[in-house]
């Protein structure tokens, strides 16, 4: 799975085998470097996040924003191809605060749809495309994961007992 997070940065999470890819140098999932199309002259790396109105607006069925929206999936899927390619993803999962009402679901699933469909296009086993259900909170909630993770590797290397050892008096 590969795990994306639309927000003020672009990022990633690559989940192979129930673990965290983390790569050689921890920089595995560093998106935000990729250059994606139709960034204009400054050609920056990086893709914006869609602006809310853009978002309510295409909630809310209007031509113009739809299309926006439709364009900003398959930007995302056009930059991330060479991702996929390389990963081969059962699935992606797209993280991000910006759909955080449910009226604003008919934009998410716009983006899904057109990410999914540029996709079918552009890769040789395309993923499925979903939208996770965290928002804001899939960062965090990945943090503690790795955290507990941690301490559950801890407690199998270096078991430890709730019954500290007798003391040199009391053994007597």
């Amino acid at each position: 799975m590969v795990f994306v997070l639309l927000g003020e940065r672009l990022g990633s999470g690559v989940i192979t085998g129930g673990r965290l890819l983390r790569g050689h140098h921890g920089a595995a999932g560093e998106i935000g470097f990729i250059r994606f199309s139709g960034r204009g002259p400054a050609d920056r790396p990086g893709l914006d996040p869609l602006p809310a109105g853009t978002i309510r607006d295409a909630a809310a069925a209007d031509p113009d924003a739809v299309a926006t929206v439709e364009a900003y999936g398959r930007r995302l899927t056009e930059g991330l191809a060479p991702v996929l390619l390389a990963l081969d993803p059962a699935q992606v999962v797209l993280g991000t605060g910006l759909f955080p009402d449910p009226a604003l679901l008919p934009a998410a699933k716009t983006l899904l749809t057109a990410a999914q469909h540029h996709a079918d296009g552009l890769l040789v086993d395309p993923p499925r495309w979903h939208l996770s259900t965290l928002g804001d909170d899939a960062v965090l909630t990945g943090a503690v994961r790795f955290a507990l993770s941690s301490v559950e590797v801890v407690l199998r290397t270096r078991p430890t007992s709730l019954n500290p050892p007798a003391s040199a008096s009391a053994r007597r």
